[in-house]
């Protein structure tokens, strides 16, 4: 007999599937914050050659570890209601 979609049961999966793709973006994100100070770097260099600004690898680092730190706390933040606050009918039906 096949089983009937509820909508409830649905919901309660929404939150914990939506949770894995941010988490498997968080290194795009540092990679893309580091990419965008670099171009923004190469470009102030060029268009004032007496800045000479740099970007060393501890800086890099620094950087790409607090843009993953952000965006994880944000993830978290997000769907930490959607995965540990279930709804009383989702309860129920358990």
């Amino acid at each position: 007999m096949p089983t009937r979609w509820r909508p409830a049961t649905a919901l309660r999966y929404a939150g914990a599937a939506g949770a894995i793709p941010a988490v498997a973006a968080l290194p795009c994100a540092a990679i893309g914050a580091v990419g965008a100070l670099l171009f923004a770097i190469a470009l102030i260099n060029h268009d004032q050659p007496s800045a000479q600004l740099i970007l060393t690898p501890e800086m890099i680092v620094m950087i790409g570890g607090a843009t993953i730190a952000t965006a994880a706390l944000s993830v978290m933040l997000v769907t930490w209601r959607t995965v540990h606050v279930r709804p009383m009918e989702v309860l129920r039906e358990g």
